[in-house]
């Protein structure tokens, strides 16, 4: 029969896949078990045509389940629980028993379980699925039939053409053809793909020709292209291939003959993203190279798994504990059952007699006993957790600023994994800071300058420059002048009239602070032509003839700007790293450099983000000699032009006079280093995951206060696999046996080249894992959300603890993955079980809702398996009581009612109202995180299970001198039945399970007297019920008619009070002798704290502190310069490309107005300049 079973689900199983599979509609993730691997991604190529549609579609889905895969893969994934498929076994044993204890009840609470889970799952699902919708059915500009349409993201194809405009975000991978922009620049925004939010500067393909307006681009598309490229992967930086176009789209580098077609290659540089948002743009076009799930930004996504929290495999494995007693005690009970013949009770008369076999015996054990494994649990847990989700949800503080938005629980199941988080791994971007630089400080001439402490949040204030800079008091002026010139020309920066209003767009958030700056201070730069920047004092405008930009790079660490005014002076500008600088003077006196130099420590110390400034004249004799050469050099190619060009750098950047040093804050978010001191102080380590660059990456950590001068770093900066080995190795044996140490202050600083070393190679792993475990902190820099969701798996993989990780790019790898829903959050707060609004927020649902959670479901975990195993001591020892046979004292319904109803609502408010100490206590306490996510263990469980059994021996002994010494007289004087024996034992039982949750309540409060209530006057309710209703309804059994008439209510409440007198002085003493044989160390600080009060010494605090009610309320050497810079390095498109770009739009504009517009400007406006910088 089994065997027929079994072929009949293979069977099914294996049409039923087939049909699956072959389902375009079904949802990818829900093919785990056949994953078939991309056809795609095998081949060395993949060739596209321009306007024909090829699959796959832009629709993407991040659901777990489709509609035909729910059922099975739901149904697999819950009775791959070993309780659950426990329990089934159990309901279908019931059948092989002829006249079995339990009936067809038993299967209410698993199918209540399953009813629960599945509901949860489905909400779930289709919360992503909503989601998913909302970005399929974003809009775009598309050719569709010969016209431009308007038409969903998940309707674009491979191949098609589509306009994308500014500020809107791109549906899918493509390759540029013509931009808005002279030169066919794009500038885009790549948070959501590598985190940084400083400007990405992209450029269409150079040799395409005759591409200069839509109708070019439409007429591309007609006469047809083909594009051959790499096939989809996940690297961000790297793209090859080219596309074939006709004769007449070929630049003059590439003319062929007419009718045939030309190659024209392309680069990652000519490519943009899927993600990225379009910035000082106006519009692009673009052929669509990958879609869907083969863009990188979704190849770099992590498959969504089901996570299940340490509780519940701590549950699992505990219920496995109590199956190996289950079977022992069934094998014992049976064995007594079958050796004992049964005989009749003198009271409750015949007893049900089976079949005289051991197997049969062993079986009505197994269904009389399952209290061993309480099926309530599960449940207790399910409604648990969904309460203390609501809670989390409701909690004012961790609202925003406006009281709309509070924290969106979207794992109801992982709360309790917040309360036992050991390493937080956290993005940068948009989850520690704001993406908002600002100038705060600065230091010229030897002098610094900076807001009163008062002011210090304000924008910084350049009245005290100003006053030196006109009388000349601290004999600064000079370099205060140039220090403004400095910051008004070399830069990148563009500018757009905007409403009579100056907007300035930059690639570079610290140039845009910069420029910012000089203008507030009256070095307005208003403009630039194509070989001239304009910059506005007062009234008057001065104009600088632009001669050269050297620019800025990771190498050089620095740029330079020559520049000549209408005087025909020639300066050179620069600005770089103070080792870059300083190593660069030639005309600052010593005791100017010293104190600089002292002013820079302190600025880095603060954590700012500093620049220093040099600059001299140049003879124009040295000018015309350095021309020449740097002419040269700009015409040579490829690797020969960049050492030519820095070559000329070197002769020109020197004998700089040190004219400044700025200060510049990349502002974090509120409470973001309170929040990661009292994180550590907790015991937990921070690493940062970032995609910005190794210097913004340390000023990031020195801002946080993960890094400091007093900590040792380590830094893992290397660029092949040798070098990688080799330092690994060095830190191991320096650290030596520091390396077991938990409490060594020390940080560890890494680069993505390094850390690809380490992620591809096992034994390096496991080394570069010794070194990063004993560091307090950890920051790895230039990461892509790959090596993010890497480097969380590693860690997790590594440690005994959860690992959390808030922002972009390992939630889905990481025990419980938290976002931030803001500007740059979006992306990762879809994808995470939780979302804040702010980094500060983490404190609170750490150490509030984590430890609570933990601690109350810990409890509910306890209180569920006592009151199971009370119960099932309470059937062993009316086995024996009622002659050897498998009776139960009271009805079926009645006993499951008892776990699933009367005793629930002490098991609530236990999960729910409970706590430890108070709010304020826990957040200011960080100590006790460490205790209590500690807080099951196997002493305590078995403390637990000794409870349940001396509870059930106190019960039954006292039960049975009732009724042996002859006093057991129903309300009638006649003997108790068996109904009236029973149900006063399991009232007895729900009173004990009362008492027990009123001791093990750590803070009584309202609902502990309510919930006690609510049991006892339900089961009175429900014998009434039963009384009275019996002639009505038919599957009530005869024996309860007028069963509420016939109790004893005296006797009841006398030998109530005896149980529970008994109960409460041995659960007094073993508290008692335990807290005097040891205390824990949250008790010993609640007491030093005073939280629990004097009695707290003596007996037990709820005793004592009934007073204290509480109500629904409460729950409710690396870094001592500081340099940073971040810059697009020109990688694809030069700065001077940049400059040029902006200067010839501007020139094509309003070439013929120029000269009226500023001698109007000059002559006639006397108002400053409103100026709203921002990166766009």
């Amino acid at each position: 029969m089994l065997a027929r079973i079994k072929q009949w689900f293979l069977y099914l199983y294996k049409y039923y896949w087939k049909y699956v599979n072959s389902n375009a509609k079904c949802s990818e993730r829900c093919r785990f078990w056949h994953r078939k691997k991309d056809t795609v991604s095998e081949k060395e190529s993949i060739t596209i045509e321009v306007g024909v549609k090829k699959t796959p579609s832009n629709n993407v889905s991040t659901c777990n389940y489709s509609v035909f895969s729910f059922l099975p893969v739901f149904l697999f994934h819950q009775f791959s629980q070993f309780a659950n498929a426990l329990f089934l076994i159990i309901y279908l044993v019931k059948f092989i028993v002829p006249n079995p204890p339990f009936g067809s009840e038993t299967l209410a609470p698993l199918a209540f379980i399953i009813s629960v889970a599945a509901v949860r799952e489905i909400y779930e699902d289709l919360c992503r699925r909503w989601r998913d919708r909302k970005v399929n059915e974003q809009k775009c500009l598309a050719f569709v039939d010969n016209e431009w349409k308007i038409i969903k993201w998940s309707n674009i194809h491979v191949g098609q053409l589509i306009k994308v405009q500014m500020n809107e975000q791109v549906p899918a991978d493509m390759l540029i053809l013509k931009t808005s922009e002279v030169n066919d620049v794009a500038y885009i925004e790549t948070a959501n793909l590598d985190g940084e939010s400083s400007l990405k500067v992209r450029q269409a393909i150079n040799d395409l020709n005759n591409i200069a307006s839509e109708a070019a681009v439409e007429n591309l598309w007609k006469k047809g292209a083909t594009i051959v490229c790499d096939p989809p992967n996940k690297n961000l930086y790297e793209m090859d291939g080219y596309i074939e176009v006709g004769a007449q789209f070929l630049g003059t580098s590439n003319k062929i003959a007419s009718g045939d077609k030309g190659r024209i290659p392309f680069g990652i540089g000519n490519m943009l993203m899927r993600g990225a948002r379009l910035r000082n743009t106006q519009y692009i076009y673009g052929v669509v190279i990958y879609t869907g799930k083969q863009t990188k930004l979704l190849m770099n996504n992590i498959d969504r798994a089901i996570k299940t929290s340490h509780l519940h495999r701590v549950v699992n494995w505990s219920i496995c504990m109590n199956s190996g007693a289950y079977f022992l005690t069934n094998v014992v009970v049976g064995f007594v059952m079958r050796v004992w013949p049964p005989r009749n009770f003198e009271i409750l008369g015949d007893c049900l007699m089976l079949v005289n076999s051991y197997f049969y015996r062993f079986l009505e054990c197994s269904i009389m006993l399952t209290g061993f494994i309480p099926m309530s649990l599960f449940v207790s847990i399910e409604c648990v957790e969904v309460l203390q989700g609501l809670h989390v949800k409701r909690d004012v503080e961790l609202m925003d600023n406006e009281g709309k938005k509070g924290c969106d629980v979207k794992a109801y199941s992982l709360i309790s994994e917040l309360g036992r988080v050991s390493y937080v791994m956290s993005d940068k971007t948009g989850t520690l800071t704001q993406n908002q630089m600002r100038f705060r400080k600065c230091s010229v001439g030897g002098v610094k300058y900076a807001n009163k402490k008062s002011k210090r949040t304000m924008d910084f204030y350049a009245r005290k420059m100003l006053e030196h800079l006109a009388s000349n008091s601290m004999s600064n002026s000079s370099q205060i002048r140039q220090f403004f010139l400095a910051c008004a020309v070399c830069h990148t920066v563009n500018t757009e009239n905007v409403d009579e209003r100056i907007e300035y767009h930059a690639t570079s958030p610290d140039e845009l602070a910069i420029v910012t700056f000089a203008a507030n201070a009256g070095y307005k730069f208003h403009s630039r032509s194509m070989h001239k920047v304009l910059v506005k004092t007062g009234a008057r405008f001065l104009e600088f003839e632009l001669l050269a930009v050297l620019e800025f790079n990771s190498e050089r660490k620095r740029m330079s700007a020559i520049v000549r005014d209408k005087e025909g002076q020639i300066m050179i500008y620069c600005k770089g790293a103070d080792t870059m600088i300083m190593s660069r003077l030639a005309t600052t006196p010593p005791k100017v450099i010293k104190r600089s130099k002292s002013h820079l420590s302190a600025f880095a110390s603060e954590g700012y983000r500093t620049l220093c400034f040099g600059a001299r004249e140049i003879r124009k004799s040295e000018y015309g000699s350095w021309k020449k050469r740097y002419d040269e050099a700009m015409l040579a190619q490829g690797s020969t032009k960049k050492e030519l060009l820095n070559d000329c750098a070197e002769q020109i950047e020197k004998n700089f006079e040190l004219i400044g040093i700025s200060a510049i804050e990349d502002r974090l978010q509120d409470g973001v280093i309170e929040t990661i001191e009292k994180i550590q102080m907790a015991g937990i380590r921070v690493w940062v995951l970032t995609g910005d660059k190794l210097e913004t990456a340390m000023n990031i950590g020195s801002s946080c206060k993960l890094l400091s001068p007093k900590v040792p770093t380590l830094l893992l900066e290397t660029q092949d696999a040798v070098s990688t080995t080799q330092k690994i190795n060095g830190f191991v044996s320096t650290l030596g046996d520091n390396l077991s140490s938990k409490n060594l202050r020390l940080a560890l600083i890494v680069d993505a080249t390094s850390l690809s070393f380490v992620l591809n190679n096992e034994d390096l792993r496991f080394q570069f894992m010794r070194v990063a475990l004993c560091c307090s902190s950890v920051i790895c820099c230039r990461c892509t959300p790959m090596q993010k969701a890497d480097v969380t798996d590693m860690v997790k993989q590594n440690v005994s603890g959860s690992v959390l990780a808030i922002g972009d790019g390992g939630n889905d790898r990481a025990s419980v993955g938290v976002g931030i829903a803001g500007k740059e959050g979006m992306q990762a707060a879809t994808s995470a079980d939780y979302a804040v609004t702010k980094f500060k927020h983490l404190e609170r649902l750490l150490f509030v809702h984590g430890t609570l959670s933990l601690f109350r479901t810990t409890k509910v975990v306890l209180f569920v398996l006592y009151k199971g195993l009370l119960e099932s001591i309470l059937h062993i020892y009316f086995i024996f009581f009622n002659g050897h046979t498998a009776q139960l004292a009271v009805d079926t319904i009645d006993s499951q009612l008892y776990s699933m109803w009367y005793c629930a609502w002490p098991c609530l408010n236990l999960g729910v109202f409970d706590r430890p100490a108070p709010v304020d206590f826990m957040i200011a306490n960080t100590k006790l995180y460490t205790f209590y996510n500690r807080n099951i263990n196997l002493v305590r469980i078995a403390s637990w299970a000794l409870s349940a059994v001396l509870h059930a021996m106190t019960i039954n002994i006292i039960n049975y001198l009732n009724n042996h010494l002859g006093i057991a007289l129903d309300s009638t004087g006649r003997p108790c039945g068996l109904y009236v024996v029973g149900n006063t034992v399991y009232a007895l039982a729900i009173c004990v399970v009362n008492l027990k949750m009123l001791i093990e309540t750590d803070s009584i409060t309202y609902w502990a007297p309510v919930s006690m209530l609510l049991s006892l006057s339900l089961m009175l309710v429900m014998i009434a019920w039963n009384s009275f209703m019996t002639p009505y309804i038919r599957f009530i059994e005869p024996q309860k008619d007028l069963l509420f008439l016939q109790i004893p209510y005296m006797n009841s409440f006398c030998l109530g009070g005896l149980v529970l007198g008994l109960i409460f002085v041995i659960e007094i003493t073993f508290k008692a002798i335990r807290r005097t044989i040891y205390r824990s160390d949250a008790e010993l600080m609640l007491v030093q704290q005073g939280v629990r009060g004097i009695n707290y010494d003596y007996l037990y605090k709820p005793i004592y502190k009934i007073c204290d009610i509480v109500g629904i309320k409460t729950e409710s050497e690396l870094l001592k310069n500081g340099f940073a810079f971040a810059q697009d390095e020109g990688e694809f498109v030069s700065q001077q490309q940049i400059i040029e770009a902006t200067a010839s739009k501007r020139e094509e504009k309003s070439k013929a107005e120029r000269s009226d517009k500023t001698a109007e400007a000059s002559s006639e406006q006397t108002d400053p300049v409103k100026l709203d910088g921002r990166v766009k």
